[in-house]
């Protein structure tokens, strides 16, 4: 999937990288719990990141947003919280995105927020819908199961643990940041594959340990297994690249 879309628009690659990026950053408290050296500074690199994505498309604060505050939670009072989502979230946010915009400045030539424009066109007034639109659960029902390929069902059994209770800390906070985003991507009336394409480098974490235990037999990696795995992969890369919508 990657290989179909990620020249389809380079901002849905960008608002990709800076997403995975900024998670990244906090990793060690944002999937182990586990505070360590230099998370004032990781964080503020990572929301600048955010602000950064943001001006190259709006629809990253739906990923920004809810690891600040998974992040605020973990503070040890609701003073603390509160004070993390102003400093550094909101504010290195908004440094991200005046930077965009002494970019904008240079290259337009005069000073232009664009994605306010992307969002009022898009999601205020909801012209996007010129270009099709789809029912609310189009995300979840066709485009998971499409961007996701081989992993849908690993991500299904890891969504499965979550339901019973039986997924870690990190697994738990991923899922979060992956299901607000579709829930609130799926408010638009005009959907496409490409605009959950952040989701997927969540979903490669959140299977990896599954996929593993299901190509390893007896400690060693099945080379039959990763031969079918590489062929279908391969296949679907070869049709979508060459076939279907080669233009793009």
């Amino acid at each position: 999937f990657h290989a179909f879309t990620l020249v389809r628009t380079f901002a849905n690659g960008q608002e990709t990288l800076l997403i995975s990026l900024g998670v990244a950053l906090l990793s060690p408290e944002l999937l182990a719990s586990v505070s360590q050296r230099h998370f004032l500074v990781r964080s503020c690199a990572a929301f600048f990141l955010g602000g950064l994505s943001v001006a190259v498309r709006c629809t990253s604060v739906v990923a920004f947003v809810p690891m600040g505050i998974l992040l605020a939670l973990r503070q040890p009072s609701s003073a603390n919280g509160l004070g993390f989502l102003f400093m550094p979230c909101a504010l290195f946010g908004g440094a991200g995105i005046a930077t965009a915009m002494v970019v904008d400045r240079i290259v337009f030539g005069f000073w232009t927020i664009p994605f306010l424009g992307n969002l009022h066109f898009n999601v205020i007034l909801d012209h996007a819908s010129l270009y099709g639109s789809h029912p609310w659960h189009w995300y979840l029902t066709a485009g998971l199961p499409t961007i996701a390929g081989l992993l849908l069902p690993f991500a299904l059994y890891d969504l499965w643990n979550l339901r019973h209770g039986r997924a870690s800390y990190g697994r738990r906070n991923l899922w979060i940041i992956v299901l607000t985003f579709l829930l609130v991507m799926s408010r638009n009336a005009h959907k496409e594959f490409r605009y959950i394409l952040p989701v997927l480098p969540l979903l490669c974490v959140l299977t990896a340990s599954h996929v593993k235990a299901f190509l390893v037999r007896q400690g060693r990696l099945s080379r039959l297994g990763v031969g079918v795995w590489l062929i279908a992969n391969l296949i679907a890369t070869l049709y979508l690249g060459l076939f279907h919508q080669s233009g793009p």
